[in-house]
């Protein structure tokens, strides 16, 4: 039911400058960035890469960039507790992974580039616009609406932690298949969310994609970590993508 994903941190897990502090993953951080525009999915499922959600993304780099190198490079647990192991386990019905604040931080001071860092930033701009960029800006506009309707947030939080916290056959099935219509104006003012699929359906966003993002972002309200991983996706939007930000702050 629940698509956990390694989201913004393993987006930028990818966005590692060459001279990194952690030499040892240097070359592989390297190859990983070049190759992501012809890398293949390590995953049997339909591959819609780069269009695809945060699941699909990982799919791409976990081959290079596993779960043990991103602890080792940040010195951290990924995890405090939930249901994965040495690979992700995304099956489990009523665990999702608890992020450990300290490898978020100390992941967003490794691979975020500074402001100052314009070569680097210069050559991976592309790579950037073409392969992560989407991802970025949906995870973005459901931040955004998460935090223009504070009273929908909460409601949609304590629903889904009240799903998840019940046995796995007694859950609503499909719960975040709701999310699917989030981007939809009329979503938070609804109790009738499948009406939504003549009234507006995805309000012009990949609802299969900001199904997944919205997830994301309500786990992280969850597990208090929410403002650490938005203060690292503002950080990568304002190196990439400042402009395209400055216009949605200003909506």
């Amino acid at each position: 039911m629940k698509r956990v994903a390694l989201v913004c941190g393993l987006i930028m897990g990818i966005l590692v400058a060459p001279v990194a502090a952690k030499d040892t993953i240097n070359s592989t951080v390297a190859s990983v960035w070049q190759n992501l525009p012809t890398s293949g999915s390590q995953c049997p499922d339909f591959d819609y890469f780069p269009d695809g959600g945060m699941q699909n993304f990982w799919c791409h780099i976990s081959k290079d960039m596993p779960l043990s190198l991103l602890e080792e490079a940040t010195g951290q647990k990924i995890f405090l507790s939930g249901p994965h192991g040495a690979t992700l386990n995304l099956k489990d019905k009523t665990k999702f992974g608890q992020y450990n604040p300290k490898f978020v931080e100390a992941l967003t001071k490794l691979v975020v580039p500074s402001e100052d860092d314009t070569t680097f930033i210069a050559q991976t701009q592309s790579v950037y616009n073409s392969h992560v960029r989407p991802l970025a800006r949906f995870h973005f506009l459901t931040l955004q609406k998460l935090q223009k309707n504070p009273a929908c947030a909460k409601k949609e939080t304590l629903q889904y932690k009240s799903n998840i916290e019940k046995a796995a056959d007694e859950q609503q099935e499909w719960y975040n298949e709701r999310w699917f219509y989030f981007m939809n104006p009329k979503f938070c003012t609804t109790d009738n969310i499948d009406a939504l699929f003549d009234d507006g359906f995805d309000g012009g966003h990949d609802g299969n994609v900001v199904k997944t993002a919205t997830g994301f972002w309500l786990r992280r309200s969850m597990d208090g970590t929410q403002p650490l991983f938005v203060g690292a996706l503002e950080a990568l939007l304002t190196r990439y993508d400042s402009e395209w930000l400055t216009k949605q702050r200003s909506q």
